[in-house]
């Protein structure tokens, strides 16, 4: 059973952008990506949102492997529809990136065989 599947991408490519459909989260293995949050939420803001999504203090942010392996994820949020369906910022690959994907599809396959993995990261 494989739940991460290896996604490269290319200097300066676009991995998302606000407002679009997420279901996948990544993780850096090689690379940078620079992610830069949306100035305006992609719907409107009610207490849900406000206190656990949109973070205007944080709108810039770099993930990479190569930083100790401080936080080398992004795209969590967009894993469960009923945190967050649409994604809340630009990811932007800064180098070449090596990625491993995890997506809602897997993660939803875990139920079956892992049930506390699931529940561990949606609590995260």
């Amino acid at each position: 059973f494989v739940l991460l599947e290896p996604i490269h991408f290319q200097l300066n490519e676009t991995i998302y952008k606000p407002r679009e459909l997420g279901g996948e989260m990544y993780f850096v293995t090689a690379g940078q990506v620079f992610l830069k949050g949306a100035p305006l939420p992609p719907h409107p803001m009610d207490e849900h949102y406000r206190s656990t999504i949109y973070r205007p203090h944080e709108l810039t942010k770099v993930r990479s492997a190569e930083r100790g392996g401080a936080e080398p994820y992004f795209g969590e949020l967009s894993l469960f529809h009923e945190v967050c369906r649409d994604r809340t910022e630009t990811a932007t690959a800064a180098a070449i990136v090596e990625t491993l994907c995890l997506t809602r599809a897997k993660l939803n396959e875990t139920l079956d065989f892992c049930p506390a993995f699931y529940h561990r990261l949606y609590d995260f």
